[in-house]
């Protein structure tokens, strides 16, 4: 049987543009209740909690997120790892700011009901990566050099091996990525979550001989 009570939101995000406007739209919808506080110990607790993805991720973190709603991650953030990280955490939904109202509508209707909703444009990337091919560690290592800006020569001095052994590599990263330049790599693999700004390998001076460096973890495969 059907609840006719409202479904109760609570919207706290840092971006004031986006707190007023999802407060504003949420409030035009019959069936949506905006609430201005949110208590655990209320006697009509919250069902959903919208929010940016920082304080989302807070919220997944903390022991007592179970008592504050459901949440609801509405960002500009689109980096794959940062999504899946927040799908596996808990959130139970993901969109981007600007969706459409019906969107909004749409994802607290699913995530009050218990289901996990992801904005269209994150859905169709998501699916598309299943068939990417991951990077072997070692690619992985000399595309970071790659975003840090050092050159081939530089890359095969730090880690030892031939420029033209690295040339190699960057031909079968850009392969793999899809891609025909160093700027598109560096900017699907950081949209991907394969690479990060500042995470040196190695620096200069200091070659790195089969490192030993964990692999970063990149879900390949959608699973909430």
């Amino acid at each position: 049987m059907t609840s006719n009570l409202p479904i109760r939101i609570f919207v706290s995000h840092t971006d004031a543009i986006a707190q007023a406007g999802l407060s504003s739209a949420c409030r035009n919808i019959d069936d949506f209740e905006v609430v201005e506080h949110c208590v655990s110990s209320s006697a009509y607790p919250v069902d959903i909690v919208a929010t940016d993805f920082e304080s989302g991720l807070a919220l997944l973190s903390s022991p007592m997120d179970s008592d504050y709603g459901k949440v609801l991650i509405i960002t500009t953030n689109d980096r794959e790892s940062d999504i899946r990280l927040a799908l596996k955490k808990g959130a139970k939904g993901y969109l981007l700011q600007g969706c459409s109202l019906e969107e909004l509508a749409t994802a607290i209707r699913q995530a009050s009901a218990g289901s996990v909703y992801v904005g269209t444009h994150i859905a169709h990337r998501l699916a598309e990566s299943i068939f990417e091919e991951s990077l072997t560690l070692r690619e992985e290592e000399v595309l970071q050099f790659v975003v840090e800006g050092f050159c081939n020569k530089e890359i095969a001095r730090e880690l030892g091996l031939a420029v033209g052994t690295i040339k190699s590599h960057l031909r079968t990263v850009f392969g793999k990525l899809n891609v025909k330049s160093r700027t598109h790599a560096v900017a699907v693999a950081e949209r991907r979550g394969l690479v990060s700004r500042g995470r040196r390998l190695g620096g200069p001076g200091g070659r790195v001989r089969g490192s030993t460096l964990d692999k970063i973890p990149t879900a390949r495969v959608f699973s909430p």
